[in-house]
């Protein structure tokens, strides 16, 4: 257990391996008072005759009430494990987490999302059905598409195997790189825990921590299966700057320097990173860099003006010839690129 845990309100506990739930779904919470009790109500309330899940959640140091409501509901529930920590981000908030659940099976919720109501019972049919596979993969809305009427109501016991497509684990590595369907949320992907094992997220990156842990993941392992089930489980609630993850001001470091590069050039150093995998990364080189030069609201020195220039110059034709970002993402991307290189849009050097 981490030394610079403040408080545990409740800690799991197992008299043997056979009463361990089948899934853990691990929430980190910082400062989310008004969407806290919507989340925490969308995974009590999940359709399953049995309580085969536990909810572990970790509150990052909220300054908020947000450390009270989880307490509030882990006074309530057995089957909801607290602990409280100083605040050092989400990885951080994660891997405590990771080193108190027991499920079989690990998911992860913001605590500003929320989920459906068949999200546990559909995970559970999925990892009996196909023979408990590394990871299972399904589909998430945000709060932008969500239907009117909510998420579809699914019968999990009509699950066949053959719902599924199956893949290995290279295969997820692109399409955690390439695909916005896939990408490396974690909140649309179960794990197993042997699939898991000791690897934990990098705490030291503050962006893209959850891309580098699943990549580390995966190209540790050999022989991964995964499964992509079409359930639609999970929506992704978009708003204004006040989750553990998303503040916008964050993107950039002191200097315009956009932290999404940092944990793409610690990927892209891997000697084992499939081909097309270091592709995108390119290509998201190139995309991070014009999106620092355009957008960053800061000053650059001239190290990192160069890197920048540097990685737009040299990736460019792999962004618009090999990537699967769209065709209208492509030509915003060109034109903010032309407006900089103008000087219509003048990047600013110290």
């Amino acid at each position: 257990m981490p030394d610079n845990i403040a408080t545990i309100s409740r800690q799991p506990t197992a008299d043997s391996h056979n009463s361990w739930p089948e899934i853990s779904i691990i929430i980190p919470v910082y400062n989310t008072e008004k969407y806290l009790a919507k989340c925490l109500d969308s995974l009590i309330n999940q359709e399953i005759p049995e309580r085969n899940y536990e909810i572990i959640i970790t509150d990052d140091g909220s300054t908020d009430s947000s450390g009270e409501i989880c307490d509030s509901y882990a006074d309530k529930y057995p089957f909801i494990h607290v602990t409280h920590t100083e605040n050092r981000g989400p990885g951080h908030a994660r891997n405590i987490a990771l080193a108190q659940c027991r499920g079989k099976y690990i998911t992860f919720c913001d605590s500003d999302d929320y989920a459906s109501p068949c999200l546990v019972s559909v995970l559970s049919k999925a990892i009996e059905v196909l023979g408990r596979p590394d990871a299972i993969v399904f589909r998430h809305y945000t709060s932008m598409n969500i239907p009117a009427e909510g998420f579809p109501v699914y019968d999990a016991q009509d699950m066949k195997s053959d719902d599924a497509e199956i893949s290995d684990g290279e295969e997820l590595c692109v399409r955690i790189l390439e695909s916005n369907k896939v990408g490396g949320f974690t909140h649309n992907k179960a794990l197993s825990r042997e699939f898991i094992g000791d690897i934990r997220f990098d705490e030291n990156l503050h962006y893209c921590e959850d891309v580098d842990w699943f990549i580390n993941i995966i190209l540790s392992r050999k022989n991964v299966k995964v499964c992509y089930i079409d359930y639609w489980l999970y929506c992704y609630v978009q708003h204004e700057n006040e989750g553990l993850t998303r503040d916008s001001a964050k993107i950039y470091t002191e200097d315009g320097y956009h932290r999404e590069l940092y944990a793409l050039e610690k990927i892209y150093a891997r000697k084992d990173l499939p081909k097309r995998a270091s592709e995108q990364i390119e290509a998201n080189f190139y995309l991070c860099a014009v999106d620092a030069m355009y957008k960053a609201p800061v000053k650059r020195n001239s190290n990192t003006y160069s890197k920048l220039v540097n990685y737009i110059k040299k990736y460019s034709g792999i962004y618009y010839t090999k990537s699967k970002h769209s065709l209208k993402q492509k030509l915003k991307t060109f034109i903010k690129r032309c407006l900089v290189f103008l000087h219509i849009h003048k990047p600013r050097r110290k």
